[in-house]
């Protein structure tokens, strides 16, 4: 079985690998970058952000739920070490928040330019940039006020268990999450159902479209698992026994899991039309009567 660590540095790798792609691509194509590109490519900064805090947070610990007696036995150094663990935990979260929504904001994009050219969904399109906003924001609050004050996050002994647990930030980033990639696969969808084209045409896009459903599909482990953890997890543990360190490297290969998945589902549209862009060009390049 692959582990934790290694299965979230793999997802996340893949992750930055699929927009390395798109990028390149289009510079290959010497095709102008779009609005859409450049929040793909800005994505690629929280995405490295993550992984780089992951690895620390995995190599120095936390402070979470470390008792009285574990705390006793800590060094300076390592107590230090661990407080910026704990620290390194808020920016990996935050850095997935934005990973997420950053590519939510890349779809979005990527359809108003699709229906530029039909009035009636322009107050839709509208509707569902203010919601995605909103709910970024929101869930970049939550995080923050959560847990008061921020310090007794990394600093108190034994920890809060609503800032250990932070369900409420969970359930609000998970249900946010939830219902804008819900509008983002509907919002398409409509249109495909709407529009005057040949069966296997529309199949063709519903399919396409239609992947968002596998982002929802991968949230729902991912909530199941955090917001009930196992009765173990509920209890203060020693330094070298507490299981939920453990937990939130399982929720941390969850998380990265749906990144790869909303990073997959947000490129696939658009290097889909890179590569039609580049078989034309091909065919222009090399007509089919040429002959060699």
């Amino acid at each position: 079985m692959i582990d934790d660590k290694l299965g979230s540095y793999i997802t996340s790798a893949g992750a930055m690998a699929i927009i390395a792609f798109r990028i390149v691509f289009r510079l290959y194509l010497r095709l102008e970058f779009l609005a859409d590109d450049w929040i793909a490519l800005a994505g690629l900064i929280p995405l490295v952000l993550r992984l780089v805090c992951e690895v620390y947070f995995f190599k120095f610990g936390s402070m979470f739920r470390l008792n009285a007696e574990s705390w006793a036995t800590l060094s300076a150094a390592m107590i230090e070490q661990k407080q910026l663990g704990s620290k390194l935990f808020i920016v990996v979260r935050l850095s997935a928040f934005t990973i997420l929504w950053s590519m939510k904001f890349c779809l979005m994009v990527f359809y108003r330019r699709l229906v530029s050219d039909l009035p009636s969904y322009d107050l839709p399109a509208r509707l569902l940039w203010v919601f995605l906003i909103t709910s970024y924001i929101a869930t970049i609050l939550t995080a923050f006020l959560e847990c008061r004050p921020l310090h007794v996050f990394w600093t108190a002994i034994p920890n809060s268990e609503m800032c250990t647990q932070m369900l409420v930030s969970i359930l609000t980033g998970a249900i946010l999450n939830l219902v804008t990639d819900l509008f983002l696969v509907i919002f398409p969808l409509q249109i495909v159902f709407k529009i005057k084209a040949n069966l296997f045409k529309k199949i063709q896009l519903t399919l396409l479209f239609g992947v968002g459903f596998l982002v929802i599909a991968t949230q729902i482990p991912r909530i199941i698992q955090q917001s009930f953890p196992s009765n173990e997890a509920k209890y203060n543990y020693t330094l070298h026994q507490d299981p939920t360190h453990k937990l939130k490297k399982q929720g941390n290969l969850l998380c990265a899991i749906e990144i790869i998945c909303a990073v997959f589902v947000a490129n696939a549209c658009a290097i889909k039309s890179l590569f039609t862009k580049w078989k034309s060009m091909k065919k222009k390049e090399f007509p089919q009567n040429e002959v060699a």
